[in-house]
């Protein structure tokens, strides 16, 4: 009795510690998804920028889409995150290097592991990224890149919340044939841009102005000094009537101040296809002074227009932030933003293709209007993934100082 009494306490105690064992083994893994869940941070969604941030690139408008996308992380963050994770921001100087901007983009979708990318500007180096997302997919926005290969050459996961060189230009010949100018000459720098603007000015006219007579002078960008091309337009004759400027930033005001001390302007009027006045209207006008006193811009923002409620509440954030209002393509990439979280939200995915198949169908309140994308399966169309809900305003720079004051078309 005493020898069976024995070998039942030893085997109730060998039970004991299993059970303590096993109770032991799962506090600890209990505590470890409690730490997990209580003390780690939920792994984030990554939101690339990659866009110019150094001369000669238009670093200025560079500097607004990086603000914008840092003022949208933190604005999406405190209401949140998305799907209950935090919003990171990575950046990189985009330059005028198509190498340096795809290797940004190389880094960015296999190490940082970015689920959107906006930024891309000048279209010489938004066109080759463009293409670069087939080889390393990820969603990407642009607003302000106006080549109309982005969308015509039908990316899978590129959409355009903004112009192309085809409705822009558009919007400038009806524009010229509203005014009654009958000889232009078009300055276009040499970049996709520049050059897609011409051929688009070109198939406007013969569509629907075959009176203008159109001559196009090419110009490099990033120099200092413009006046051997810009001479080009004193020894014409005759004369233009007006010149269309298709340059950016910020060598577009050294052109201004140049055509100005050359005298020819203000005799001939300019007509800028890009509202480059209004990246940053201070420093526009500390520049070129006098020289910018009857500019004619076309921009796709008036302030007899209507935002929408959700185009106001950006306008005050943005105001609030960085002491102005937006420029119009600013807003355009809030909306890009938006449309990118909704996508998350909405699918629970960060699967490009998952995220691409939705995107082509939303249709959403943006900053000026409804957002919905065309999707044109014609060989070359530009409207692929492309929205098309904007107005062509036009406005006269009557004084220093001037943005946005005179609209002169559509008339008031």
């Amino acid at each position: 009795m005493k020898s069976n009494f024995v070998l039942s306490k030893t085997a109730l105690t060998k039970t004991q510690a299993i059970i303590i064992a096993i109770i032991i083994i799962v506090a600890a893994v209990a505590g470890v998804i409690i730490y997990y869940y209580l003390m780690v941070p939920a792994e984030s969604i990554t939101i690339g920028v990659i866009t110019p941030l150094s001369a000669p690139a238009d670093y200025i408008s560079g500097s607004l889409i990086k603000k914008c996308a840092e003022i949208f992380v933190e604005y999406q963050n405190a209401k949140g995150g998305v799907l209950g994770r935090p919003l990171r921001l990575v950046v990189a100087d985009q330059t005028l290097d198509t190498g340096t901007a795809i290797s940004h983009l190389m880094r960015m979708v296999t190490s940082d592991r970015i689920v959107g990318l906006i930024g891309p500007w000048e279209s010489s180096v938004a066109l080759p990224l463009a293409g670069a997302t087939e080889t390393y997919p990820v969603i990407m926005f642009v607003t302000y890149s106006w080549a109309d290969e982005i969308t015509a050459n039908k990316y899978k996961y590129v959409f355009r919340v903004g112009v192309a060189n085809l409705l822009v230009s558009k919007g400038t010949i009806e524009f010229v044939k509203w005014a009654g100018y009958r000889r232009a000459v078009a300055v276009c720098e040499e970049s996709a841009y520049g050059l897609g603007m011409w051929d688009g000015l070109v198939k406007w006219r013969d569509e629907f102005y075959p009176e203008l007579e159109l001559v196009k002078i090419v110009t490099p960008p990033g120099k200092t000094d413009y006046t051997a091309e810009l001479q080009a337009i004193v020894v014409m004759e005759p004369p233009p009537d007006v010149i269309i400027m298709n340059n950016n930033l910020p060598h577009v005001n050294i052109m201004l101040k140049q055509l100005h001390e050359m005298g020819i302007t203000p005799n001939i009027p300019i007509v800028s296809s890009y509202a480059f006045h209004l990246v940053d209207p201070k420093s526009f006008w500390e520049t070129v002074g006098e020289a910018g006193i009857g500019l004619i811009t076309q921009d796709y923002a008036s302030p007899y227009m209507e935002y929408t409620e959700v185009g106001k509440e950006f306008v005050r954030i943005w105001k609030e932030k960085v002491g102005e209002t937006p420029p119009v393509w600013i807003c355009w990439y809030w909306d890009t933003l938006r449309i990118l979280v909704k996508a998350i939200e909405d699918t629970g995915s960060t699967n490009p293709d998952v995220l691409k198949d939705y995107i082509e169908k939303i249709r959403i309140e943006g900053t000026t209007g409804t957002i919905y994308f065309v999707n044109d399966p014609t060989p070359g169309s530009v409207m692929w993934h492309q929205w098309t809900g904007f107005t062509y305003y036009f406005f006269k720079l009557e004084a220093i100082g001037d943005t946005t004051e005179h609209q002169i078309y559509p008339p008031l």
